[in-house]
């Protein structure tokens, strides 16, 4: 299970969604969208970080 800020989830969804309505399919894949993005970034750094101290 992933928490996400609902402060930060409602910055991001508006500034995805002018409308700002409550749209539960749309919501779940913007919070999916965000999760995603998350852990590549985080699997990226963890990469770079194995990789420069393996030097």
């Amino acid at each position: 299970m992933f928490t996400i800020d609902t402060a930060i989830f409602v910055s991001y969804k508006t500034a995805f969604l002018a409308s700002g309505a409550k749209d539960e399919p749309t919501d779940a894949e913007l919070g999916l969208g965000m999760i995603l993005r998350d852990l590549e970034t985080t699997n990226t750094q963890h990469a770079q970080s194995v990789r420069n101290g393996s030097l």
